[in-house]
């Protein structure tokens, strides 16, 4: 009880002294500080801060951001490169098929078929090219696979086959190649008319016959005519 009674003195001291400040009028002036609140010009120098950091950090955060895309797109062509092991060993054959969508039965997931670049910044529109396109043969994919049987083929009248370049290049070969972190490839860059995507000091990732996966600086753009002839790619890649 004596405890109690004490508490409500210090309480009701604490009370007083919370009615005195009120009346001095101080948390009047406080609140009247406040209503009035920042200037215009320290609203400019502020939003002129804000604007002038977002410009420094924004490439910044963009590049990283298109490098985590390069190294998931890796990460999937590696896979890829074993999923074609494993197909070949398993049908007792030395040459990877020419199409990637037959390792989708037992081998791989459908979803690794298309870089996540590409999946992030145009799923629409690969959506839109797929349904215009009824005749392509599903599941699609982004990533370009060099089928040495067609690249062979005479009637193309190419100045070096695809055999010849296996031949020089040995295991260090590119079996199959992303260009999507540098252009729209797959699907074409009449899709993006003035688009940003056109970068072109992205790499492209390379799945080579070893299986390991690099990244180079090498080949062409749509606005070369490199990219035309996949014999240069894999002589140069």
């Amino acid at each position: 009880m004596v405890k109690a009674l004490l508490a409500l003195g210090r309480r009701g001291q604490a009370d007083s002294r919370l009615v005195s400040y009120l009346d001095r009028g101080e948390v009047k002036n406080v609140l009247r500080g406040l209503r009035q609140g920042i200037t215009l010009m320290e609203l400019l120098v502020v939003l002129s801060v804000i604007a002038t950091l977002s410009a420094l950090l924004f490439p910044m955060v963009s590049q990283s951001l298109r490098r985590s895309y390069v190294t998931s797109c890796q990460s999937q062509l590696r896979q890829i490169g074993q999923a074609l092991k494993m197909y070949m060993a398993d049908c007792g054959e030395d040459e990877w098929p020419c199409h990637l969508r037959l390792l989708v039965l037992g081998y791989l997931s459908e979803d690794l078929l298309i870089c996540p670049w590409e999946r992030a910044v145009a799923s629409g529109a690969i959506r839109r090219f797929l349904d215009e396109h009824p005749g392509i043969a599903r599941p699609w994919s982004s990533y370009q696979l060099f089928c040495r049987a067609g690249l062979d083929d005479p009637r193309l009248g190419l100045p070096l086959t695809y055999s010849e370049v296996l031949r020089r290049r040995g295991e260090m070969t590119p079996i199959a190649i992303c260009r999507e972190h540098r252009e729209p490839f797959r699907i074409g860059p009449d899709r993006f008319p003035g688009s940003a995507w056109y970068l072109p000091r992205e790499p492209i990732v390379v799945l080579r016959k070893d299986g390991s996966v690099h990244l180079s600086m090498k080949g062409g753009t749509w606005t070369d005519s490199t990219y035309l002839n996949p014999i240069v790619d894999a002589l140069e890649l």
